[in-house]
């Protein structure tokens, strides 16, 4: 995987659809797997969904479940179960892929599991409306993370040439550069010399003060980068005008 580019993440989170005019179709990708409890039972009518595909499945009694003929790309998969802790996972699929993805779910008392749900939901419910908001926003799934091999988030967004500098206007870049000099000696000397986007943890607002050098990777399922004065979670321009970093944890 080389340089990541808006457009085409768009176009694999978003339209499921036909290959572009002249190109020749790459072959689908596929996922299968098994759900079990905690206890290596399989679990019965668990809820499977590839996020923004319309793509839903249940388990079977055995606890297997299988997608067929999904476009390559990069996607949020769910699952909920009653009375289990609902669970997401970001992958890369493969052109041609036949990935084996299996789930163990931990059981938890309905109405906190219902609670859990609606927090998933709400977290990922404008994933969608995000993506297309935006052209300089560029998507990193676990798949992506663990394959490039890095320990930190900066140098993962380096391996993958994810740029942090804004597009969007010479009043922004100037609000960045101001901003990195009142915060950022430190930065420079980890990042060498890169902007400070804001960083958001599960959609909370903004946290200041960590640079991308500082953030382990370790239990980072997925992340989204938005650069200049974008604000897709409703924060504020002047909050947002190094750029924004949503970390989805596991």
């Amino acid at each position: 995987m080389t340089y990541l580019t808006a457009l085409g993440l768009i176009a694999a989170l978003s339209v499921p659809g036909a290959p572009l005019t002249g190109q020749t179709e790459k072959p689908p990708a596929r996922i299968h797997g098994v759900v079990r409890d905690g206890k290596g039972a399989p679990v019965e009518g668990a809820r499977i969904a590839v996020k923004d595909l319309d793509q839903v499945t249940v388990t079977a009694a055995d606890g297997e479940y299988a997608f067929e003929a999904i476009r390559p790309g990069r996607y949020w998969v769910t699952i909920r179960g009653p009375g289990f802790d609902p669970q997401r996972r970001a992958i890369t699929l493969e052109s041609g892929e036949d990935r084996d993805l299996r789930f163990a779910m931990d059981p938890l008392a309905a109405p906190l599991a219902e609670s859990r749900t609606r927090e998933m939901d709400s977290l990922s419910a404008d994933f969608r409306g995000r993506a297309e908001s935006s052209l300089d926003r560029y998507f990193l799934t676990r798949d992506d993370i663990e394959r490039s091999r890095q320990p930190v988030l900066g140098a993962v967004l380096r391996h993958y040439m994810v740029p942090l500098v804004p597009l969007t206007g010479l009043r922004y870049a100037t609000g960045c550069a101001q901003f990195e000099t009142r915060m950022v000696e430190r930065a420079r000397r980890m990042s060498g010399g890169e902007e400070i986007p804001m960083i958001s943890i599960n959609g909370a607002r903004p946290l200041r003060g960590r640079t991308l050098y500082e953030v382990e990777v370790n239990e980072i399922e997925a992340v989204e980068v938005y650069r200049g004065a974008t604000s897709p979670m409703g924060f504020t321009s002047s909050e947002n005008q190094c750029g924004l970093i949503i970390i989805w944890t596991k």
